[in-house]
C-alpha cells in the first residue's frame, strides 16, 4: 500500500514534514514573541506562509487584512508605553472615516522610531488613558490638530451620540489642559457640537 496523504509521503521520502499552524496565528496579526513562544521556529515565518506587516509583527499570507486587523497589528509594534490616539483610536470604535493609515500612537518620552505606516506622537505628559489607548474624547483633541472643521464637527457629535465621550469629560479635559496640542481647536467648535447626529454625513 502506499502513503494517501501528504504528510505520510514527506516521511517516506525523508522530506520533513509540514508544519501545522494553530488557528490563532492564521486569523489576524500577531507578534513574532507569541509565535516563538507556542513553539514555533521563525524560519516558518520566513516561509511563503506569512507576510510581515510591521517589524515583529506578521499576518498569514493569504488574509485579508482589515481595518481592525491594521490596527491591531500597529499595536503589537508599539513598544508597551506607546498608547493608540488621535484618529486610530477613533477608528477602533468603529468610526469608518478616510484611510486607516497613517496609525497614530504617543508616548510620554523622547523615544523616535521611524516604521512606514506609523506615527509616533510624543508629549511632556500622557493624555487620559483606559485600556485601549488614550480615552476617546483625548484622542478627539489630537484629531482636531489637524482636521478640518467639518471633519472634527461631525466625529465629535459621532462620539457623543455613542456615549464614547461626554461634553462634560471634553471641557473638563481641555480645561485642565489647556496648553495641550488641539486644546484651542476644540474650544473654538465646544459650542457647535451636538449629541443628536447618529453618522458622519448627518
Amino acid at each position: 500500500m502506499f502513503p494517501t496523504d501528504l504528510g505520510a509521503w514527506r516521511v517516506c521520502w525523508g522530506m520533513p514534514r509540514r508544519h501545522e499552524i494553530a488557528p490563532q496565528f492564521l486569523a489576524g496579526p500577531f507578534s513574532t514573541a507569541k509565535f516563538v513562544e507556542q513553539g514555533y521556529s521563525t524560519k516558518i515565518l520566513r516561509g511563503q506562509r506569512f507576510r510581515r506587516v510591521y517589524p515583529r509583527v506578521w499576518v498569514a499570507a493569504e488574509h485579508p487584512m482589515t481595518a481592525a486587523d491594521t490596527i491591531e497589528a500597529g499595536r503589537l509594534c508599539m513598544p508597551p508605553p506607546a498608547r493608540m490616539t488621535d484618529i486610530t483610536r477613533i477608528q477602533s470604535l468603529g468610526l469608518v472615516l478616510g484611510s486607516v493609515t497613517p496609525l497614530h500612537f504617543v508616548v510620554e518620552s523622547d523615544l523616535h522610531i521611524d516604521i512606514a505606516g506609523i506615527v509616533l506622537h510624543r508629549t511632556v505628559a500622557m493624555p487620559p488613558t483606559d485600556a485601549v489607548g488614550v480615552t476617546p474624547a483625548a484622542a478627539f483633541v489630537a484629531f482636531c490638530t489637524h482636521a478640518s472643521l467639518i471633519d472634527a464637527i461631525a466625529v465629535g457629535d459621532w462620539l457623543l451620540h455613542r456615549g464614547h465621550m461626554s461634553r462634560h469629560e471634553l471641557h473638563e479635559l481641555i480645561s485642565d489642559q489647556p496648553w495641550r496640542a488641539g486644546a484651542r481647536e476644540v474650544r473654538y467648535l465646544f459650542n457647535k457640537l451636538v449629541q443628536r447626529s447618529r453618522s458622519i454625513p448627518e
